[in-house]
């Protein structure tokens, strides 16, 4: 766990180093972090618990077999929840240092754009290449198709809840950056790792995407 903290230690750094001008405050931090590990650990809690007791295998286990489990995924989702808010402010300072070297906003969309339809093929193409022999393509466009339609309704709800501009960031976060921050996960190619780290973390980027403007009070 002690890494953990050190992740949330460097994600207090990069706080410091990107908002301290801006009316981000520590307080408002706080609660952009705190709201991030409820709703990781909570996801990977309701996801892991509903896998555990509906597999044949386990619907005799007892209570210690239960605890252990609910530790783990308890440190699942705090982890998935830490990669989020590391991707996050990660992508904030990428996108600052972006915006200084292009000194254009809309070569930045573009290039965000294009990284997306990258990241998505790449997802596709290397674990066909390093998991698909024998099988059919298909089955590895189910994921990156999943991640691409739920990318596209968070950043049409993010641009409802502020402007047209937000949508290219917003879909950047939700497809480039999850798939980067997720990689460990897609390496093991677990069925089961995938649906209690990869949603969570999903949801994690989802809600500091969608409660930023809110915190920090700007559109």
């Amino acid at each position: 766990m002690s890494w953990l903290f050190g992740n949330q230690v460097a994600t207090i750094i990069l706080y410091f180093s990107f908002w301290g001008r801006s009316n981000m405050t520590l307080k408002k931090w706080f609660y952009l972090s705190w709201t991030s590990f409820a709703f990781g650990i909570a996801a990977t809690l309701i996801l892991g618990l509903i896998m555990f007791f509906t597999n044949p295998n386990y619907q005799n286990s007892g209570l210690g077999e239960v605890g252990f489990n609910l530790i783990t995924l308890t440190i699942a989702g705090a982890t998935a929840s830490v990669l989020s808010q590391m991707g996050f402010f990660g992508y904030l300072i990428l996108k600052w240092i972006a915006i200084s070297v292009f000194r254009s906003k809309v070569i930045w969309d573009y290039l965000q754009f294009i990284l997306s339809i990258v990241a998505i093929g790449d997802l596709i193409y290397l674990r066909y290449v390093n998991y698909g022999v024998g099988s059919g393509i298909g089955n590895y466009i189910v994921l990156p198709l999943f991640i691409l339609v739920v990318a596209i309704a968070v950043s049409y709800y993010k641009m409802k809840l502020t402007n047209r501009s937000a949508f290219i960031p917003t879909f950047f976060v939700m497809t480039a950056v999850t798939i980067l921050e997720a990689v460990p996960i897609f390496r093991e190619n677990n069925i089961d790792s995938l649906v209690v780290v990869l949603i969570p973390l999903m949801i994690c980027n989802a809600w500091q995407l969608l409660i930023l403007h809110k915190v920090i009070g700007n559109k």
